[in-house]
């Protein structure tokens, strides 16, 4: 570090040095980092998606009536059924293709 004098205040402030791509006398190398292949396809098999879209469409049905203030227990079942089984059930579960596929890659 080096010592600058400030003029108005009068008072030390110290700098840092830049690095310069030596560490200690010995030269610094970067490290190699080990790459994996990129999964080609859907993350999810074409049931989970259903599942999903059937949720999401339940959710936007029971905001719907919830808008029109038809049937207010109604909305609410719709909305829980959506949000809460439907679209976690979609996310969580996983086809017989990918673990199949899963397996024959480890092997």
């Amino acid at each position: 570090m080096t010592a600058v004098k400030d003029k108005k205040s009068k008072r030390t402030t110290r700098r840092r040095r830049r690095p310069t791509g030596t560490k200690q006398g010995k030269k610094v190398t970067r490290k190699t980092v080990e790459t994996y292949p990129i999964p080609q396809g859907l993350p999810y098999d074409t049931l989970s998606y259903i599942l999903f879209f059937i949720g999401l469409l339940l959710e936007l049905i029971g905001f719907f009536v919830m808008w029109k203030k038809d049937e207010m227990v109604i909305s609410v079942i719709t909305i829980v059924v959506g949000l809460v089984i439907l679209i976690p059930i979609a996310i969580y579960r996983r086809g017989k293709d990918k673990k199949e596929a899963e397996e024959n890659q480890s092997a």
